[in-house]
């Protein structure tokens, strides 16, 4: 899997990574859903890397993914910044398209 993302989202993550996480991970978020398959692709910081995580090719962060989010990414992802708000797309379509700088700094949970 790859992730691109754009100059002005590298520039806002660099600013919302204040504690110096060590990774950026790509995280198919189902907190609160019932089922494990119903969530929304989004993006967190965290300094944890566990066993199932998998390495992405990302050439400005390291960025992992626990090996079962990644069925629900496609193998080429974008990151963008607009409108105040980052926005995950790949070449089929947005995954989605308001992910908040609150989103991203939250705890991601084990």
């Amino acid at each position: 899997m790859n992730l691109t993302i754009t100059e002005i989202a590298v520039e806002k993550l660099k600013a919302l990574n204040t504690h110096n996480q060590n990774y950026l991970v790509l995280l198919y978020d189902n907190d609160g859903c019932d089922c494990s398959v119903s969530g929304i692709p989004t993006i967190r910081f965290s300094n944890n890397r566990k066993e199932k995580d998998n390495d992405v090719t990302c050439t400005e962060f390291d960025v992992i993914v626990d090996s079962f989010h990644e069925m629900f990414f496609e193998s080429e992802v974008k990151l963008d910044f607009i409108g105040n708000v980052f926005r995950l797309s790949s070449p089929a379509g947005m995954l989605n398209p308001v992910i908040s700088r609150k989103t991203v700094i939250k705890e991601v949970l084990a």
